[in-house]
């Protein structure tokens, strides 16, 4: 039987010691790994969840004319002439508008391929809840993008209606509109609540970037 000796286990010891300097080394580079991958989801998403605000924001000159346009539209007491003419820019306006939100999925392309290389390398209950919830802000800004080429369409839809009407704001179409309000309602409804959802989730990985010590 083969006797272990000082030297033998001074041997075993080193390589013990080389195992875990090894697995350290790989446990930091997974980590750093993890961490630039984070940076550029981190950098790519900003400009997504900006995006996503640009359309619906308030201080945006484009949504605030529309809305003039909109209003001067179902506004009873407007000559024919004018509202024709406001019909016509608010279509030109929703085409810029859904410039905006064609932007939307274009950055979206490339936050979830970012997304799906940040994941693969997300190791660890903390990271993969920061990976579920960048899944999960994804999602809802998908569901932005859709609610709000929706909302465009009904929109172009009654300027359609009054140049189709040469201009004229009809009693029957009226009693349409009226009948449309709780659809319209629900959608907004839909829409802010998306918004204050995205707004909550950027407040939850912040909060699961400082426990990562990220930034």
């Amino acid at each position: 039987m083969r006797t272990f000796t000082r030297k033998h286990y001074g041997i075993i010891g080193i390589v013990f010691l080389f195992v875990a300097l090894l697995f350290c080394a790989y446990k930091l580079y997974f980590s750093w790994q993890f961490q630039k991958s984070y940076e550029i989801y981190a950098t790519l998403s900003g400009g997504h969840v900006n995006a996503a605000l640009l359309p619906a924001v308030g201080d945006n000159p484009i949504r605030q004319e529309l809305n003039r346009m909109l209003a001067d539209v179902l506004a009873t007491q407007l000559g024919e002439r004018d509202r024709l003419a406001r019909a016509e820019r608010g279509l030109l306006l929703l085409n810029e508008l859904e410039k905006q939100i064609d932007a939307i999925g274009d950055s979206g392309e490339s936050v979830s391929k970012a997304l799906g290389e940040m994941e693969a390398r997300a190791s660890g209950s903390e990271r993969q809840e920061i990976v579920q919830l960048a899944l999960e802000r994804l999602r809802v800004i998908g569901d932005i993008r859709g609610l709000s080429y929706r909302a465009s369409y009904h929109t172009a839809e009654i300027f359609n209606r009054v140049i189709q009407d040469g201009g004229t704001l009809t009693a029957e179409y009226v009693a349409e509109l009226n009948n449309q309000i709780p659809l319209v309602e629900e959608q907004f409804d839909r829409r802010t609540g998306l918004y204050e959802e995205l707004e909550s989730i950027g407040g939850r990985i912040r909060h699961a970037e400082e426990e990562l010590s990220i930034f």
